[in-house]
């Protein structure tokens, strides 16, 4: 299944998928997913003890097939906050080879620097990738339940704006997440989301008794309150844990899940 507004790349052993408005604005990136054709588990995060060398390799597979340099990767820490920053040159390789020097206590990155690929991993939780329409900057969120209760999607349109982009000018894609019968939540997240959002009965479907939470679809009403036009607003529709064959899922696999990325660059 290829989504509307993304298209499926195969590069070497790799597959990806690419929001369709990266060619028009000649961004570089894309989502990750776990599939190889020579059977490799292409998980990306350095984290839990894993074999170091296998990771990176990984990473660098993945790398070539986005067309982007795996030395250039800045990574965010991901502390499930609302905090984003900017990166620059200066930033470049952070959290590339080890997680301890990924950007600290943040959840999105922006950036107005060519050649620099802002990456965020996930399983389960929502990446948006964010492109200026002017190719002035771009931005990389990641948007699990606690981002989306903090509204991190607001924080990063807000970074964009000190970088002069409005929210009109923006293309958003919204890549891979867990979706919503997949997707059950206790009373207490409910009742988090009913605090945070007037619409909150919108985005949670009660089945057997249990509340079960649409992440992909608050994420897409955030961005239209910031102003994001909708014919610019790209959700994947894919589900991580439907689709654990293609993509890692927290939920299926709990701590043995590995990580899939999405990443974003403005092309040289």
């Amino acid at each position: 299944m290829t989504p509307d507004g993304f298209h499926w790349r195969e590069a070497g052993s790799v597959r990806i998928l690419v929001p369709s408005f990266f060619d028009l604005l000649n961004l570089c990136g894309g989502y990750s997913t776990r599939a190889s054709s020579t059977r490799r588990d292409l998980d990306c995060d350095c984290r839990g003890g894993k074999a170091a060398e296998q990771v990176l390799e990984n990473r660098r597979l993945v790398a070539a097939a986005m067309e982007v340099d795996a030395a250039s990767f800045v990574f965010a820490e991901q502390v499930h906050s609302n905090r984003a920053t900017a990166a620059t040159s200066a930033d470049r390789g952070r959290g590339a080879r080890s997680h301890e020097s990924a950007v600290a206590a943040t959840d999105a990155l922006v950036t107005t620097d060519t050649g620099l690929p802002l990456a965020i991993l996930a399983a389960d939780c929502a990446v948006v990738l964010l492109a200026d329409e002017n190719r002035r900057a771009v931005a990389a969120v990641h948007c699990g339940r606690r981002g989306a209760v903090l509204n991190v999607a607001a924080s990063a349109a807000a970074a964009l704006a000190n970088l002069g982009v409005a929210p009109a000018g923006l293309y958003a894609s919204i890549g891979p997440a867990i979706c919503q019968s997949c997707y059950e939540v206790g009373p207490e997240v409910a009742a988090e989301f009913e605090r945070a959002f007037p619409r909150a009965s919108s985005f949670l479907k009660i089945s057997s008794g249990r509340a079960h939470l649409d992440l992909s679809g608050i994420v897409r009403s955030q961005l239209a309150d910031l102003g994001v036009r909708a014919d610019r607003v790209f959700d994947a529709g894919l589900c991580t844990a439907c689709q654990n064959e293609l993509f890692f899922s927290y939920r299926r696999e709990r701590e043995g899940a590995g990580r899939c990325m999405g990443v974003i660059c403005l092309a040289l």
